[in-house]
């Protein structure tokens, strides 16, 4: 009913009401996927990260205009360099743990917590030990892969934050 071909609902609650917002959606393109996506860390941190509350939406809108052209996300670092998460995604590395393999690296206390997040965590430990720590920023030479996840893009490959290429800067397995 909406006319869309495919449509994308954004809920509000804002005691008593509630608001539901239908927009169109539209699919991220396959080569994001295919080649992987680039990403810049940004100057923005959420006041409040456990809750997704509309009072973000403007500062998020505006990072989003002012990325460079063909960067996909902005990623949030706190005053440590570690990288907490993306502008409206979550954000993932699979670097060396103590022991020298793998593991899947994200933050967990201070990031919103994602629908596709929490099912990535959940598959994970299959793959990969996870380690709920952010990844510092000046980890991310080592990292073999990076991957951001949200309900709208799945989980979608980054090869590239700011000028620092990730593994040999193709998505991963």
């Amino acid at each position: 009913q909406s006319g869309h071909a495919e449509s994308r609902l954004r809920l509000t609650f804002a005691p008593p009401d509630l608001f539901i917002l239908v927009e169109p959606f539209h699919p991220y393109p396959t080569e994001w996927y295919e080649s992987g996506a680039r990403c810049v860390t940004v100057p923005l941190r959420r006041d409040n990260p456990q809750a997704k509350s509309t009072g973000f939406i403007q500062a998020a809108a505006q990072a989003y205009r002012s990325l460079p052209e063909g960067v996909h996300e902005g990623l949030m670092l706190d005053a440590d360099g570690l990288i907490l998460e993306g502008l409206s995604s979550n954000f993932f590395a699979v670097m060396p743990n103590a022991d020298g393999r793998p593991a899947i690296y994200t933050e967990d206390a201070r990031v919103l917590s994602g629908v596709t997040r929490a099912l990535v965590l959940e598959l994970a430990h299959e793959v990969a030990p996870v380690v709920l720590r952010a990844a510092r920023y000046a980890e991310l030479p080592n990292a073999q892969e990076c991957f951001i996840t949200s309900v709208s893009r799945e989980i979608l490959p980054v090869v590239q934050v700011d000028a620092v290429v990730i593994g040999d800067g193709a998505p991963g397995p």
